[in-house]
């Protein structure tokens, strides 16, 4: 068998030309998504920061977008098929939610939020065919010239480079920029009764709690903190360990679940 090396070569040299333009193109996309996220993000805060009409609203709908995990499952990446499903569903669960904006720029907001996802999505297809032609052309080859071509390639031929990197990033991105607008109840809860923690006392170990439950704690004689275990953390606390900075940014963020709490 006679193989033309030149040939052979310049086959191989415009296959990594092909490779290092996706890449480019990769990190053009992602120049692009974080640069629309950030809009976004400002956009988010006009409609859904916690002196806003639509803070309620739009914490549920967050909720629903971390619970639904359109990017992972089990730890493992999604397929764009897989995310495309979870996205549909998301759409679905969040109808009724949406007829409570009570601000019009809230719809475009969602809508933009969707279409953020949808663009990955459509990204993450992309690369997926592309990925899946350019393997089986390297294949071709190698069939064709019994040379190993594909060994000599980056491993993203391979793997799935587009979905744990860069998709990782802007799911990231997403989450930490859009996410982190909407203040999230759950992370002042006390541990005790799972609630909002209203007149936080902050234990000597740095963990929280709310009034009542540090009362009932400290008259069962419950003196070490429930979480860590702290020596006498509970039997210490005094009304010093009440977390007036907290305890002013709780009634400002979360008034609904304060009135609760006063009843």
């Amino acid at each position: 068998i006679e193989i033309c090396l030149e040939s052979d070569t310049h086959f191989l040299n415009k296959m990594i030309a092909i490779f290092n333009n996706l890449t480019l193109f990769e990190k053009d996309c992602r120049h692009l998504f974080e640069s629309n996220i950030g809009v976004t993000k400002n956009m988010l805060k006009n409609v859904a920061s916690p002196d806003k009409l639509d803070t309620y609203p739009w914490r549920s709908i967050l909720q629903l977008y971390r619970n639904v995990d359109l990017w992972t499952h089990n730890g493992k990446v999604n397929t764009w098929e897989q995310a495309k499903e979870k996205l549909e569903l998301f759409k679905i669960k969040t109808e009724s939610i949406k007829q409570k904006f009570k601000m019009e720029d809230s719809k475009i907001v969602f809508d933009q939020l969707i279409k953020l996802n949808q663009d990955i999505i459509t990204l993450k297809q992309f690369y997926s065919i592309n990925q899946n032609a350019i393997y089986m052309i390297l294949k071709d080859h190698d069939n064709d010239t019994k040379l190993n071509a594909c060994e000599g390639l980056p491993c993203f031929v391979s793997t799935d480079f587009f979905s744990d990197n860069a998709c990782k990033r802007l799911t990231y991105e997403i989450s930490n920029s859009l996410l982190s607008v909407i203040p999230d109840p759950e992370k002042y809860s006390c541990p005790i009764c799972q609630e909002l923690a209203y007149k936080p006392i902050r234990l000597d170990c740095n963990h929280l709690f709310c009034l009542k439950c540090l009362i009932k704690a400290q008259k069962k004689n419950l003196n070490n903190c429930p979480v860590c275990r702290a020596k006498d953390a509970v039997k210490n606390a005094t009304s010093k360990n009440l977390d007036k900075k907290l305890l002013k940014t709780l009634i400002s963020d979360y008034p609904k679940e304060i009135k609760a709490r006063k009843k």
